[in-house]
């Protein structure tokens, strides 16, 4: 049964090493996170309220890059929950 242990110690050590790298990889997202909300509400004023400026396309193409980094932020978390949640089942089965 030694054997088993050191198995789910090694799934446990790899299991909290890809947390951490999601956890950074999700501090990235969260700090461009920012800088695309405020790039798209820029657009889209600009394109409402300035004539000549960003058309209404490019504001579509920075809400939509806004969405989509929104939907890519929900899916690192979703990831990160489950990993929390297997590196528990496994820290429960020693």
């Amino acid at each position: 049964m030694q054997w088993r242990r050191r198995r789910l110690e090694r799934s446990i050590m790899r299991v909290t090493d890809r947390i951490e790298r999601v956890e950074a990889e999700l501090e990235v997202l969260r700090a461009q996170a920012g800088q695309l909300a405020a790039d798209a509400d820029d657009a889209a004023v600009t394109a409402a309220v300035r004539p000549g400026g960003p058309t209404s396309r490019e504001a579509d193409r920075a809400t939509a890059a806004n969405d989509n980094h929104r939907r890519l932020l929900d899916e690192h978390r979703a990831t990160l929950a489950d990993l929390r949640r297997t590196r528990d089942d496994l820290l429960d089965q020693l």
